[in-house]
């Protein structure tokens, strides 16, 4: 098992300004802290000494109905790269670039699907989502 050093850690920054949290309904609160605990476990993996770190993914699986816990999760595993046919991509670069996202993930759960949404951080260190 690794350990981390007392003196690494992992700065967990938010894809959204403080205003536009505040602004947004409770789904969307929810994705936002899905979207922000992967990317802290992506990059918690590289202090804890993973070699090939860049090679993980998180899955979030989220519905519209909080309380179906089989459909609202976060995952972490190694990256599968498997292309989706019709997928859609977002890149969220610093704050403020994931509410764009997020809304363009809000419309499929407005129409009762379950959105299965694949985070990556690419070599710039933005923020993909893949759904």
């Amino acid at each position: 098992m690794s350990h981390v050093s007392i003196a690494q850690e992992v700065k967990i920054t938010s894809g959204v300004s403080k205003a536009e949290y505040q602004s947004m309904d409770g789904l969307e609160k929810r994705l936002s802290d899905y979207v922000d605990g992967a990317v802290s476990s992506l990059k918690g993996l590289k202090l804890n000494g993973s070699k090939d770190y860049s090679n993980y993914q998180a899955t979030i699986s989220i519905s519209k109905n909080a309380s179906d816990k089989l459909s609202n999760f976060l995952g972490i595993g190694p990256a599968e790269n498997v292309p989706v046919e019709n997928a859609q991509s977002c890149t969220a670069c610093g704050i403020a670039g994931g509410a764009i996202c997020y809304k363009r993930i809000r419309v499929l759960l407005n129409n009762g699907q379950t959105v299965v949404v694949t985070v990556t951080l690419n070599s710039e260190g933005c923020t993909v989502l893949s759904w």
